[in-house]
């Protein structure tokens, strides 16, 4: 027993020397003011954050173009213009129609007096932009080169002039402006008349008017 009490004795007398040496160097007041330092700071109250608020950005502010914003639409109108070349073949005919209109082009390339060559065309509305010649009138009646000026002639003698590919036997630019001008639609029928290598001569007959025909008015109406 008496041996523990010199041992606890012992260990106080060291941290007291201790303390004497620390005095000494000025450690322990330095440990003492750093001690008091946090202290202070772990009691500054923490002040609350203020969120800088969201301001909405116009976004004709941060557009790069130059150019006047359109405004955006999202439902379709139908509008029709006055210029002719507006006109879009949309006529639905049924095989007795469509026959009829055949039959009268066939009778008339028969009757033909000038003895020109010639070929019959039931329209299909695939012949908007671009009519395919067969190829007997194309290898032996026209032009074989890729690309050769064409002119089309109607019935009233008005010309027009379209862009012709001997290659393939391709009428095309030019041909849809005879196309829309002559208000060509589904079920018509065609004698194209070789009148010249460059020179055609186009002959119209129409499926009557009243069939399958969509009226413009009607379109407004709806």
């Amino acid at each position: 027993m008496a041996q523990g009490n010199s041992y606890e004795e012992a260990r106080k007398q060291r941290l007291e020397d201790n303390k004497r040496r620390f005095r000494e160097l000025g450690v322990l007041k330095m440990a003492n003011s750093l001690s008091n330092v946090i202290r202070k700071k772990n009691k500054t109250p923490v002040k609350n954050q203020v969120k800088s608020k969201t301001i909405p950005i116009n976004p004709d502010f941060v557009r790069r173009s130059s150019r006047p914003r359109k405004q955006v639409t999202y439902t379709e109108s139908l509008g029709v213009k006055n210029c002719k070349t507006s006109y879009i073949a949309t006529r639905v005919v049924t095989y007795a129609e469509r026959s009829d209109a055949l039959n009268r082009a066939m009778s008339f390339q028969s009757g033909l007096l000038s003895g020109n060559p010639s070929f019959v065309k039931s329209v299909l509305h695939s012949h908007v932009s671009v009519l395919f010649v067969p190829v007997e009138i194309r290898n032996n009646h026209l032009p074989r080169e890729a690309e050769v000026r064409i002119v089309l002639e109607d019935e009233d003698g008005s010309a027009y002039e379209a862009k012709y590919n001997g290659v393939y036997g391709l009428l095309t630019t030019g041909w849809k402006t005879f196309f829309m001008d002559h208000k060509l639609d589904n079920g018509d029928a065609l004698v194209i008349e070789i009148i010249e290598p460059t020179r055609v001569k186009v002959h119209i007959f129409k499926v009557p008017n009243d069939v399958g025909e969509v009226k413009v008015d009607e379109l407004k109406e709806h």
